[in-house]
């Protein structure tokens, strides 16, 4: 089995001592869900307003068995039939500002 990090976010795995289990550093090309913006109004006089319609992730790979891939609860959301995609789970704020979870949701 092996985990690829598909989130702009460094993932910190702990288990329930708060230790260091595993860590994934930040993906540079992570899946993403494609978006537009559409103008819909203006809000007062000159604050412009939009809608985001979204789209399918894009960056998003084939399914090959035995992979599996960390990535936002967005993009899951959207492709929620893929197993491969796994999401952080029972998060925890560490000292630095880093987030941590305890497990992954699928």
């Amino acid at each position: 089995m092996t985990i690829y990090n598909r989130s702009p976010h460094e993932v910190i795995l702990i288990d329930n001592n708060n230790q260091v289990i595993r860590t994934w550093p930040a993906c540079e090309d992570p899946i993403r869900l494609a978006k537009m913006a559409q103008p819909i109004g203006v809000l007062e006089t000159d604050i412009p307003l939009v809608e985001f319609n979204v789209g399918r992730p894009t960056n998003l790979p084939l399914y090959r068995k035995g992979v599996y891939y960390i990535v936002s609860f967005g993009v899951k959301s959207a492709v929620w039939d893929r197993p491969d995609l796994l999401v952080p789970a029972v998060m925890d704020i560490r000292n630095n500002r880093k987030f941590a979870c305890r497990a992954f949701a699928k």
